[in-house]
């Protein structure tokens, strides 16, 4: 159930209509720049989760 080219193109058509077209090119880099902060995010947080899981294995191995 995907969308068609006219349906595509009314929802562009809409979105130039609410925006204009000085704005959209606005928009783009902004939800670009979002996208790539929450990837960003996602990246840190299975980076230090890792590295937590290193420090707990090696705090356990040291006890033992």
């Amino acid at each position: 159930m995907g969308l068609s080219v006219p349906q595509i193109i009314l929802i562009i058509a809409v979105v130039i209509l609410i925006f204009g077209p000085k704005r959209i090119p606005q928009l783009g880099k902004s939800i670009g720049e979002a996208i790539r902060g929450f990837r960003k995010g996602l990246d840190g947080k299975e980076k230090s989760s890792d590295m937590n899981a290193k420090n707990e294995n090696s705090e356990k191995n040291s006890e033992v």
